[in-house]
């Protein structure tokens, strides 16, 4: 199926394994093909698509061989899922912080310096980290702000990130190189993150310390 409104990951099933269960009362043996992480991209009644598939069947007819076991004949069947629907909430306007870029789960949040003392012209690295669970691959990192006498490159990104049916888990950062173009204290100010915890329903803000 495709999954237009959402972000979707396929877990890999490592192998096949035949399991028994019931279905309308009835025991079946059945096997699962495929499991997929969603995270919807919008709003609303979304609509999961059905997936169907083309089987090729062999089903045992009333003509018996020779050896009197039953003669079985080739056939075609098509199954579907039918169409499901998922109602995806908006995040609450209430207490929103103007910062909030999307992100979704718990987390913790960190700025690194590499280096606290440097000569003029040597560069140093800042980075900006988030560890966690939830959305990860699918918000923006809090930018950095430095005083004019620094120069500073575009971040270099970096996602350590496992996908499970739990979601995703797992450490994103950007990690900017900074240069002081003269000899002195540089206050970088502190930066703030804010996500929304599904668990409590609420806005989170955690805030950096203070780095010179």
């Amino acid at each position: 199926p495709r999954y237009n409104d959402f972000w979707s990951q396929n877990i890999d099933m490592k192998g096949v394994k035949i399991e028994n269960g019931t279905y309308n009362g009835e025991d079946y043996r059945f096997v699962v093909l495929r499991k997929t992480v969603l995270y919807p991209q919008k709003t609303g009644n979304l609509i999961l698509p059905p997936l169907t598939l083309n089987l090729n069947l062999s089903v045992p007819s009333n003509r018996r061989d020779l050896f009197g076991r039953r003669i079985l004949t080739q056939s075609q069947k098509t199954i579907t899922t039918g169409q499901n629907t998922i109602r995806v909430k908006p995040h609450p306007e209430k207490n929103k912080p103007e910062n909030f870029s999307g992100a979704v789960g718990q987390f913790d949040f960190d700025v690194i310096l590499d280096k606290d003392a440097l000569k003029a012209s040597e560069s140093f690295r800042a980075k900006i980290k988030v560890k966690g669970n939830g959305n990860l691959k699918l918000f923006n990192l809090p930018t950095i702000s430095v005083p004019n006498t620094l120069e500073v490159y575009e971040p270099e990104h970096d996602e350590q990130v496992k996908i499970t049916l739990s979601g995703m888990q797992g450490t994103i950062e950007d990690s900017y190189t900074i240069i002081p173009q003269f000899q002195g204290k540089y206050p970088i100010p502190s930066i703030q993150f804010s996500y929304f915890d599904p668990k409590t329903e609420t806005y989170r803000t955690q805030t950096s310390q203070d780095l010179i």
